[in-house]
């Protein structure tokens, strides 16, 4: 008991000194939700004049004009005390970390996160919940350094999976649209839900979306919400370039077929344009298109709406929406927390097939040695450049994604399931 109390206040302290030593250092994506947050108060453009933004994100405000609006409450305490501001943040962002790893442990391991040593319930230092928070080091870390908002968009769609597939579409689709809304990745599921016939959670996932997206309307008029759409679409047009903290698929492959990137060999450089290479064009369309064919093709058959089959689903959607973007920084891999605690349950099961095991054991071995070790606080800031510029986050994701392909096609991959007996309606796909 006192062993794993001890290991609970570590990583507690760990997690809170991050939290407020970012706070004090006074830098991160927030300070440019305080500008467009600000700017909505006081009844002006978030996309207009606002260079100050830019100081966060190159091309301005590239956030959605609903997100704009959501982030009024905490730039209006901004105004108060900016620091008050950045830590409640912060605190948001503790919250969402222990409802992501709740969520985790409900879904992979059919059991509740405790927070009582002294029982024998489920322990955030637990190796299953632990071992992911390890491989997702990066990606979790990233939103405490740079105070920002994926890991509270993450908990929220993964709450309304759990929902949808426990029998409250409404809910489950409310929660997906409104995180959709805010920001794009989670769309995705939207046509993933249409395609496995969960029509009330798709209805209920676009009537949000739609109706979250024209909040603001509410506050700029139809004008200057056509108007405000029109700079946002300019904003996300005008490129991100393929410097090596864009561990995006498409600029990972402009690296090395646009610039001819030679992995340890070319000197790191966060200032690239993009190529606009054709073969760049073609790999990333072909990409693209053999995921989306391999998901046609893997995602078919009935399955436990919440079984092993559907967590291996769900979290290839994430990647894609994750990595095949026009950018991704690492803080957006706080999704990877999910397909690594199943492979890691698949990997330790050992009522499942001896092949799935080790496959399972081969991707977190891959997942180790391209987004762990890369890491600066393990290996340094120099050699760290050289493996972001080499893509080791994307190539590490990419695999893990493809792998998941293989692991949903393994025909008892429900069956080993850690919920037997448990009554739930099954689903299918055309």
């Amino acid at each position: 008991m006192w062993v794993r109390a001890g290991v609970m206040a570590l990583l507690a302290l760990a997690f809170l000194q991050l939290a407020v030593s970012t706070v004090r250092r006074g830098k991160g994506d927030i300070f440019g939700y305080f500008v467009i947050g600000q700017a909505v108060l006081h009844g002006e453009s978030p996309y207009l004049d606002i260079d100050e933004a830019k100081k966060h994100w190159a091309a301005g405000n590239v956030w959605s004009p609903a997100f704009s609006l959501a982030v009024v409450p905490i730039a209006a305490l901004a105004l108060c005390s900016e620091t008050l501001a950045m830590g409640v943040w912060q605190a948001g962002n503790l919250l969402a970390l222990a409802w992501m790893l709740s969520l985790v442990a409900r879904l992979v391991l059919r059991r509740s996160l405790s927070w009582d040593p002294r029982g024998d319930g489920l322990l955030p230092c637990s190796l299953a919940l632990l071992v992911p928070i390890g491989l997702a080091y990066e990606g979790i870390t990233g939103n405490f350094l740079y105070v920002q908002v994926n890991l509270m968009l993450f908990a929220l769609v993964l709450q309304g999976l759990l929902w949808q597939a426990r029998g409250r579409p409404v809910l489950g689709g409310v929660a997906i649209g409104t995180a959709a809304a805010l920001k794009l990745m989670p769309v995705l599921f939207l046509p993933y839900l249409v395609w496995r016939r969960r029509w009330r959670a798709a209805a209920w996932t676009l009537i949000a979306f739609v109706g979250v997206s024209l909040s603001p309307v509410l506050v700029s008029g139809w004008a200057g919400f056509v108007r405000d759409v029109h700079e946002w679409r300019h904003a996300m047009g005008a490129g991100w370039g393929s410097g090596m903290m864009n561990q995006s698929m498409p600029a990972t492959w402009d690296r090395y077929l646009g610039y001819g990137v030679v992995p340890f060999g070319t000197p790191p450089s966060n200032v690239l344009a993009v190529s606009g290479s054709l073969a760049v064009a073609v790999a990333v369309w072909a990409t693209r298109l053999l995921t989306m064919g391999l998901a046609l093709w893997t995602f078919r058959g009935p399955m436990e709406p919440d079984g092993r089959s559907a967590l291996a689903e769900w979290s290839v959607v994430f990647l894609v929406g994750a990595v095949y973007g026009p950018i991704t920084h690492k803080a957006y891999l706080v999704v990877l927390v999910l397909p690594y605690a199943l492979l890691l349950a698949l990997a330790a099961d050992r009522r499942g097939p001896r092949g799935l095991r080790r496959g399972a054991a081969a991707l977190l071995v891959v997942a180790l040695l391209l987004s762990v070790v890369p890491s600066r606080d393990f290996v340094g800031r120099d050699v760290a450049a050289y493996f972001h510029m080499a893509g080791s986050y994307a190539l590490s994701a990419m695999a893990v994604l493809f792998g998941l392909f293989w692991v949903r096609r393994w025909p008892t991959l429900d069956e080993a399931s850690p919920h037997p007996g448990a009554s739930l309606t099954r689903t299918g796909a055309p």
